[in-house]
């Protein structure tokens, strides 16, 4: 997790500098962006 990053929840995270959302699993993570009505788009 980048160090950068805020905890939102349990494996969920946030960075300011990217706007954009983690999940982190088990063996892989999720990358989302925030789109301007505020929904996740998931990009990795």
């Amino acid at each position: 997790m980048p160090e950068q990053g805020d905890k939102i929840g349990k494996d969920h995270y946030f960075c300011p500098e990217c706007c954009a959302e983690f999940k982190v699993f088990e063996t892989s993570v999720r990358v989302y962006s925030i789109s301007a009505d505020g929904g996740l788009m998931k990009i990795s």
